[in-house]
């Protein structure tokens, strides 16, 4: 009888205490935290053609030097993946001036178009670029803009690997 009792008056009390506790609203906790990842993002593409990121240096890059890494494939370490965009004979120090209006980024390549084979070229480029401004704190809806030395612009263009 005493155990009975014991337990009721332990159950009672659980009740009560419960009784103090108010409903609340649900709090927004906001966007989950983010941090910069080590390295300069560059895409290169494995034997399928799928794009797939690289970090070949430790520290933060610009989109420059990022593209600078793409164009002259100084990651040793990365095996069978290579690039679709060939520089030939243009010196690896040129400047590639960016501009950045509102979303859109527009990269002044110093290479003609047609060192730029097919679309998995353009989009290792724009992806890489992409990666960069999002990395530098730029916004991940921006879209980007190509032109070259000769040959057309490209259209405004997302990467297809960001934001799955």
């Amino acid at each position: 009888m005493r155990r009975a009792a014991s337990a009721l008056c332990v159950l009672l009390v659980v009740l009560l205490a419960g009784c103090t506790v108010r409903p609340s609203e649900v709090f927004d906790g906001g966007d989950a935290a983010t941090g910069v990842a080590k390295g300069t993002p560059v895409y290169l593409l494995d034997s399928e053609g799928d794009l797939v990121l690289r970090r070949p240096t430790s520290g933060l890059g610009t989109i420059g030097q990022a593209l600078r890494l793409l164009f002259t494939g100084t990651d040793p370490d990365a095996g069978a993946l290579h690039s679709r965009v060939h520089l030939g004979s243009v010196p690896t120090a040129l400047d590639i001036p960016v501009a950045i209006s509102g979303d859109t980024i527009t990269v002044r390549l110093p290479i003609p178009r047609r060192r730029v084979y097919g679309a998995k070229g353009i989009d290792q480029i724009v992806c890489t670029v992409l990666a960069v401004h999002i990395q530098r704190g730029g916004s991940p809806s921006s879209k980007v803009v190509l032109t070259f030395t000769a040959g057309r612009p490209t259209e405004s263009r997302t990467c297809p690997v960001l934001g799955r």
